[in-house]
């Protein structure tokens, strides 16, 4: 739209082609009829050159509007752009927790087990009663559902990853840890940078300029548009024609 917006900035060519044929049948002449054969015929050829010169902002508005339109789309793009970005880093960093939680739960496996056998030894032993025992046994199931559980996570974590980078097949991979260390900015500082780079308040910023150019443009419809016209034809009873006139 803005480049259809500037068009009215550069001048329009228009070509023209004609051709006339006529054929005399008939005359009367002192009450009788006579016959005429012949036949003429003629070309044209013409062009035409117009410009505008002066519309009092009418494409001058038109093109800002067209301009900030453009710039709001752009916006929404490296919006969209980043919204993929910190989607991805987003599922990132849950898998790793996930994978953290899953190596908790397999640690906390082996503590209920080592804790079963402890416990079942002093059973046997005569030093604890069977209470305990079935504690041990009771704290190793919930915590194997806890392992299972957090395996089932690291799993849609990973589908949730894939789908994120676009990834269709479920492959199984390791993820490399990645430290990340905070910005050295202020929290202030942050939340500025956060309101001024907003993609979609920068979007809506320039859907109101582009508005406020609809509205000039609006305005300007009240004024003539002043404009010039130039054009050559030719006209002749052979072709090409010879002889031309201009206006």
């Amino acid at each position: 739209s803005r480049d259809i917006a500037t068009d009215r900035y550069w001048p329009s060519i228009n070509g023209s082609v004609g051709y006339n044929y006529s054929e005399a049948q008939s005359a009367a002449a002192g009450g009788q009829a006579l016959i005429r054969p012949g036949f003429t015929r003629q070309y044209r050829l013409g062009v035409t050159l117009d410009q505008m010169l002066l519309d009092f902002g009418k494409t001058k508005s038109a093109v800002e509007a067209a301009q900030q339109n453009a710039n709001a789309t752009e916006i929404e793009v490296g919006g969209k752009l980043q919204d993929l970005v910190l989607n991805v880093a987003t599922q990132y960093f849950t898998v790793l927790r996930e994978q953290q939680n899953v190596l908790i739960n397999e640690d906390n496996v082996r503590n209920a087990e080592a804790q079963l056998v402890r416990a079942q030894g002093f059973y046997s032993a005569g030093t604890r009663a069977k209470i305990e025992v079935t504690q041990a046994e009771s704290t190793l199931a919930n915590a194997e559902l806890l392992l299972i559980q957090a395996r089932n996570a690291e799993l849609k974590a990973r589908a949730n990853l894939n789908t994120a980078v676009g990834d269709k097949e479920f492959k199984d991979y390791v993820l490399r840890e990645v430290m990340v260390s905070s910005p050295p900015i202020t929290q202030e500082r942050a939340l500025q940078l956060a309101h001024d780079l907003r993609p979609d308040i920068k979007a809506q910023e320039a859907r109101i300029k582009a508005s406020r150019a609809n509205v000039d443009n609006s305005r300007a419809q009240y004024w003539p548009t002043i404009s010039a016209s130039a054009g050559y034809s030719w006209a002749d009873k052979f072709f090409l024609p010879q002889p031309y006139n201009w206006n």
